[in-house]
């Protein structure tokens, strides 16, 4: 189960207790990221309710402002227009201003006083100034001044939700990679339950071409497992009896048995998604030097407003009215509207702009030395290739008389009724080539290795070289493997045909990339870890 703050989403934690930050209670989210992600979006929603709410208020105590009207050049002054500014002040007061202090109570249990705080303390005493100085003692209100100063703000944690809701949206996305269910080997028999519920030391089972629900050990069983979408590479992984296997992997072309040996926040995807949560809490300097100001400022602000006041009440007397007026100016004044704002429109921009061009932003500190940039290390697979595998190029030997096209429809025969995706990869060329597939029969397949079967009266052999030495098939002088490609090797009628070599293919855009890069002045490498 995970926790969150109500006003500050970036405080996410696995156990209840007070947000750090500002004190307030953590609310608990039962189910996982995906209730993070809707939760975020009610905060969001709760924002920009507000301030769509209140806005037409704000406007319209704008309007019936006098100072406003002496600005702009028209008055519109009518009998009970301070009873009308009261009621409308009032309904912004209550309504907008709940967030601030709420989140103002939690920052001074917490004892952390900072932008709420100071927020909370500026329009508490501008509305009960402006509420005096409208039944109390004449003078002018600042009614449109607190308004403004709460519509501001609203705007700002609206856009801070909205940034916030969008990069978890990656939190989102891991976690669909577990599937909800798991089938249990129980007794025997197998039973489908929540992959929730999987304890540590169940059997499960995984059929071909469904995904790992949990990180665990083969037991019984041999398969190609996918686990492109955690290592990035495209390359399936051969497994077999004690290999241990990820959560969130596609289990390509055999059964396996496998027993759990980690949940929660234990297993791979948990960890991964612990690292992305880390890496959205991060701030930049800047943040953090706003949040040192709000804390600074909210001193300032009550000092700045006692020492106004008392200098104009008893060393430079000028009436109570007078100086409570400067004391409350001066401290509505003090508290800052475009630094409650700068941040969350600079956030937003950012993420909404690194999203659109597929940039996960690890770390808000990242943005502010991207301009520092002079060398660029780029990961290969996935990045400066597509992730597929895609056919490289194929050894034909003299005595199977074949040509490259015949060798693609004999292997794509029996590699059509193949999960496996350096089978997919050989039966989607074959069909790009409008090479026609025929039917095969008598089909078997080998988890791991590859296939067979019956096609055109040929009995056509499709693997790797552990089949082929399992079928006591000679490849003889033919490399059986190049660096950086995947060979697949083919006989007919027991007699070795060809190799099918398969490579990662590069993405057309990466050239003009480095070449973009180079003309920049920066330097670019690549960081590896295949052959």
């Amino acid at each position: 189960m995970m926790y969150t703050c109500p006003m500050d989403p970036d405080i996410i934690q696995d156990h209840p207790g007070d947000c750090p930050k500002c004190g307030m209670k953590l609310t608990a989210m039962s189910h996982g990221d995906h209730e993070v992600d809707r939760h975020h979006g009610g905060m969001e929603e709760d924002f920009r309710r507000r301030f769509f709410i209140t806005l037409p208020l704000v406007l319209l105590t704008m309007l019936l402002s006098s100072n406003i009207q002496r600005w702009l050049g028209f008055s519109l002054q009518f009998k009970g227009v301070e009873l009308i500014l009261f009621l409308l002040g009032t309904v912004i007061f209550f309504f907008g201003g709940i967030p601030f202090f709420q989140s103002a109570k939690g920052e001074i249990k917490a004892k952390n006083p900072g932008m709420m705080t100071l927020v909370a303390f500026a329009i508490t005493v501008g509305y009960i100034f402006s509420v005096a100085a409208t039944f109390l003692f004449p003078g002018e209100s600042l009614y449109w001044e607190i308004a403004t100063l709460i519509s501001v703000f609203l705007l700002g944690h609206w856009l801070e939700m909205r940034a916030v809701r969008g990069a978890t949206g990656a939190l989102a996305e891991l976690a669909k990679l577990i599937p909800p269910s798991s089938h249990l080997v129980r007794n025997g028999k197998v039973v489908d339950i929540e992959t929730s519920q999987v304890k540590i030391g169940d059997l499960l089972l995984v059929k071909p071409g469904e995904k790992i629900p949990i990180d665990a050990v083969v037991v019984k069983g041999e398969s190609a497992i996918n686990e492109s979408m955690v290592t990035g590479e495209s390359r399936p992984i051969s497994k077999q009896k004690s290999d241990k296997v990820i959560g969130g992997t596609i289990n390509q072309d055999g059964s396996l048995t496998i027993k759990v040996t980690k949940t929660g926040s234990d297993t791979t995807v948990s960890q991964i998604m612990k690292l992305i949560r880390d890496a959205q809490s991060s701030k930049p300097n800047v943040q953090h030097l706003a949040d040192r100001a709000a804390n600074v400022l909210t001193f300032v602000a009550i000092f700045a407003g006692l020492g106004t006041f008392l200098y104009w009440f008893f060393i430079s007397p000028q009436g109570a009215v007078f100086a409570a007026t400067l004391a409350v100016s001066a401290v509505v004044v003090a508290c800052p509207h475009a630094l409650g704002l700068a941040i969350p429109v600079v956030t937003t921009i950012t993420t909404t702009l690194g999203a659109k061009n597929g940039i996960l932003i690890k770390e808000m500190k990242g943005l502010e030395i991207a301009r520092k940039i002079d060398y660029v290390i780029f990961d290969k697979t996935g990045t400066l290739t597509k992730g597929e595998f895609g056919i490289d190029n194929i050894d034909i030997t003299n005595s199977s008389k074949l040509n490259e096209k015949e060798l693609l429809k004999l292997t794509s025969a029996v590699e059509v009724h193949s999960q496996h995706s350096i089978a997919q990869a050989i039966v989607s060329a074959t069909k790009k080539k409008q090479i026609n597939i025929p039917e095969v029969a008598n089909f078997k397949s080998f988890p791991g290795k590859g296939a067979m079967g019956s096609v055109e009266d040929k009995e056509v052999v499709v693997g790797n070289l552990s089949l082929f030495k399992e079928k006591q098939i000679k490849i003889g002088n033919n490399k059986a493997n190049i660096k950086g490609k995947t060979p697949i090797h083919v006989a007919i009628d027991d007699s070795y045909a060809g190799t099918i070599y398969l490579a990662d293919q590069v993405r057309d855009e990466s050239k003009e990339a480095v070449d973009r890069l180079h003309a920049m002045g920066i330097k670019v490498a690549m960081l590896t870890g295949d052959t």
